[in-house]
């Protein structure tokens, strides 16, 4: 069963609130497009709930929501690990223009049309599975990283490719990442909005490792200037490993990854690593991504269309490893909300 609820008590503050749902048997097959996750049924119904008290207060629904903004999660009475939901209410407000908008229904129109603004939440959980991956440096300077995820059509491709690229401080074209064979490290599904920071975690710890299997086979070159260096002290940048000397633009000696392997006789060396979450530092915190919604619809009265002509989508969904993926993620779902809006039954 879907968690539905739950949302209520993490996105709003109230003292007296009991949460309950029921499920019904329906005359239809289950695995549907729009039948998961539990959030799109219950934040839907919360926010239309919030609208309507707005209505029935005559409140601007935004000024609503802001008002009882809910700094913790009132159900298990934990904070979040970060929250910038309010930077999405402001941000999204004056790039939309909602401070223009009136306050009585039916006070705009264009020629047959009646137009309206709107607004919601938006929330989801900022997951964390296991995960597995390998990393093989060749001698050449070409790094393979490998994990039994998937890309359906996400990007997980190119953007665990850019996580092994600048943790060893090589260039994209230097980068393989294979994925989608069960023979590869184990990876978990591609599902929740997960697969970034599991199996990117998983392929930013074997290149540490990597890192540290360089890091010991520069100590131990005849003369190495890395002889008396800690890890801590050296950076992997451009191709090579560089001392750090305090001043970011001035680095102290340096010796590229390929030098490295050469003088160590070395074809290629590699390394494994297994990501495991921190379940008890989790448990502390309520972890989620949020966004605030602004929409215009105009609606024909004289022939009842509808039209979504303005969607202005503020998110905050921690670090973005890719702004043009998470771009065509966050129009993908914009596109798909506006198509529950208008056809899902």
């Amino acid at each position: 069963v879907e968690v539905v609820v739950n949302w209520s008590g993490q996105l709003y503050h109230c003292d007296n609130v009991k949460l309950d749902y029921q499920l019904v048997s329906l005359d239809q097959y289950s695995p549907i497009d729009m039948r998961a996750p539990g959030a799109a049924h219950g934040v839907h119904a919360l926010e239309i709930a919030m609208d309507e008290l707005a209505y029935a207060l005559d409140m601007d629904p935004l000024a609503l929501r802001l008002k009882n903004y809910a700094e913790r999660d009132a159900a298990k009475d934990l904070p979040y690990s970060t929250k910038e939901l309010r930077a999405c209410y402001e941000q999204g407000a004056r790039r939309f223009g909602w401070d223009q908008r009136p306050m009585a229904p039916r006070s705009m129109k264009q020629g047959t049309e009646l137009v309206g603004w709107g607004m919601a939440t938006g929330q989801w959980d900022a997951l964390q599975m296991f995960a597995r991956a390998r990393a093989v440096l060749h001698a050449d300077g070409r790094l393979e990283v490998s994990s039994a995820a998937t890309d359906i059509g996400t990007g997980t491709y190119t953007v665990m490719a850019q996580i092994a690229a600048a943790a060893m401080g090589l260039p994209m074209e230097n980068v393989v990442f294979q994925l989608g064979d069960s023979t590869l490290p184990v990876a978990p599904i591609e599902g929740g909005s997960s697969h970034v920071a599991t199996v990117g975690s998983a392929v930013e710890g074997v290149c540490e490792k990597l890192q540290k299997q360089l890091f010991k086979l520069a100590r131990s070159m005849p003369g190495s200037p890395f002889a008396k260096a800690k890890f801590a002290e050296v950076r992997f940048r451009d191709g090579t490993m560089q001392l750090v000397t305090g001043e970011p633009q001035a680095p102290g000696a340096a010796i590229s990854l390929t030098g490295i392997l050469a003088a160590a006789g070395q074809a290629s060396i590699e390394e494994k690593h297994l990501m495991l979450p921190n379940i008890l530092k989790q448990k502390k915190y309520i972890r989620a991504t949020h966004s605030a919604v602004f929409c215009e619809v105009r609606v024909d009265e004289d022939f009842g269309t509808v039209r979504v002509t303005r969607v202005v989508s503020a998110i905050a969904a921690g670090r973005i490893m890719s702004a043009q993926l998470a771009r065509s993620q966050i129009l993908g779902g914009v596109v798909w909300g506006i198509s529950q809006a208008l056809h899902e039954e």
